[in-house]
């Protein structure tokens, strides 16, 4: 789990860096890419759901 963490904090470590010139769409978009990628090399099956989809009460 520490590697995996580790990936984790350096791909965010990498994005802050390139999103300087990203708008908050671009930089949601490209994270969003990077987690999938991970996510599909370690045959991990999580469900993403949209913050429109979530009720609080």
């Amino acid at each position: 789990m520490d590697k995996t963490l580790k990936e984790i904090h350096d791909i965010r470590e990498r994005m802050h860096e390139e999103r300087n010139g990203l708008s908050p769409e671009e930089a949601r978009e490209r994270l969003h890419k990077e987690v999938e990628k991970i996510m599909k090399e370690r045959n991990m099956h999580l469900r993403i759901i949209s913050k429109e989809t979530v009720s609080v009460h």
